[in-house]
């Protein structure tokens, strides 16, 4: 619903809800004439008010739209149960003696809140990501004047949580983005692959003449081959994945046990991070059950991640990496944790994207190719990260299913 849309509807169901501090002036001006009313009187307009404004006070807490009404300083008016909800935690109880942004917790939502009211500014469906335990976020907000007696008299903020849309924006971009790598990786590789092996080729033969010869114990020809032959493979493992990245994946499918995997992979990375001060910790639920996978596959995507998290906490820093499973609605998750820097909200939309990369090394194919082995497994991945604080990886892969028994067995006869 676009935010015209919403404001137009809240100020339908909250037109007294809104005024108030007016009705709260009524009140007092009535009360002063009390003398000239009766106390039946008197306790019938109240009893009224207070229906009236506890249905619309119904109505605003029964809209799944979050909104916080504020006064023109920006102190909080009337605020609904919904606006609270969606701010997961991060909203607390507000009273009239602060502005708003004082009340939100999270300080780019509330740098964002003071300055679009304190410099009288509209803003219209303005996305922003928060970290709701191991899950992320997404909220759009919208800050539009509200308008009593053609005048400006406050502010509407309004909250809605666009979780599951932009989820799937997020994941309709990684489909289009790895369905446009396929036509310009099919052409590198058939341009760059053949002339890279004859080169390869060529300096073999060139090593082993050198060896031969009289510059055999010259350590700057030595030195430049090395390089040379080392380059030549770094190509190539470029091409590897593009070419990993294109071609249709074929996955050799058996009962597997996630954990087992898992102990596989930790033993052999456990000395590299140890030596490099990153703990190691596994967290494995013992009763998962089986999947269908491709172990070879699955090894690579989780080397690949452990890998990330290694790079991401850095050389000559100290960290940890948790890897963890679990078991949830028929899939088993699986979390690879890190207590590295953390990712931007801007930078997680974009990394299964084929090339994104932060890296001064990177091909920004290792994660779009790691995305499309999970989904070839029916699985997905999700990530959530708060700056500073680190990241998590997690990855649901479903569980095989039994299958039940429609009929009964039969026994080769009848009763």
């Amino acid at each position: 619903m676009k935010c015209v849309h919403v404001c137009e509807s809240i100020l339908r169901f909250t037109g007294y809800a809104v005024k108030e501090k007016i009705l709260r002036d009524f009140i007092k001006r009535a009360l002063k004439k009390t003398d000239k009313m009766t106390f039946l009187q008197l306790k019938e307009f109240l009893l009224s008010f207070e229906e009236e404004y506890e249905i619309l006070a119904g109505a605003l807490d029964s809209l799944s739209t979050g909104v916080i009404i504020c006064d023109v300083p920006g102190t909080v008016i009337v605020y609904n149960k919904a606006a609270v909800h969606h701010f997961a935690g991060r909203f607390s109880e507000a009273s009239s003696d602060k502005p708003v942004w004082e009340y939100i917790k999270n300080e780019e939502i509330s740098e964002f809140v003071n300055k679009t009211i304190t410099n009288e500014n509209n803003a219209s469906d303005r996305i922003f990501c928060i970290t709701a335990g191991n899950m992320s976020v997404y909220l759009s907000l919208s800050i539009m004047p509200l308008v009593l007696e053609k005048k400006i008299s406050g502010n509407i903020i309004t909250i809605q949580n666009v979780t599951e849309a932009k989820k799937e924006e997020i994941k309709n971009r990684r489909v289009e983005s790895l369905a446009s790598l396929t036509n310009l990786a099919a052409s590198v590789a058939h341009e760059i692959k053949n002339p890279l092996a004859s080169i390869s080729i060529y300096v073999q033969l060139l090593q082993k003449k050198i060896s031969a010869s009289d510059l055999s114990g010259d350590e700057n020809v030595k030195k430049s081959l090395k390089v040379i032959s080392d380059e030549i493979d770094r190509l190539n493992k470029t091409i590897v994945n593009f070419l990993t990245a294109v071609r249709p994946i074929k996955l050799v499918a058996v009962p597997l046990a996630v954990n087992s995997v898992i102990k596989d992979v930790a033993d052999f990375v456990s000395e590299e991070l140890k030596s490099k001060k990153i703990t190691l910790s596994l967290e494995l639920d013992d009763t998962i059950p089986m999947i269908s996978g491709d172990e070879e596959k699955l090894r690579q995507v989780f080397l690949n991640f452990i890998k990330n998290s290694q790079e991401a906490i850095g050389d000559g820093r100290s960290g940890s990496i948790i890897l963890r499973t679990k078991f949830k609605e028929d899939s088993v998750i699986i979390q690879i944790q890190d207590d590295g820097p953390g990712i931007s909200p801007e930078e997680i939309s974009h990394i299964f994207e084929p090339y994104y990369t932060t890296k001064i090394d990177g091909t920004g194919l290792g994660l779009p190719v790691a995305y499309k082995i999970i989904k070839e497994h029916r699985g997905d991945i999700q990530v959530c990260s708060l700056q500073g604080e680190g990241v998590c990886f997690s990855i649901a892969l479903p569980v095989i299913r039994e299958a039940k028994k429609l009929l009964p067995e039969f026994n080769g006869g009848f009763a």
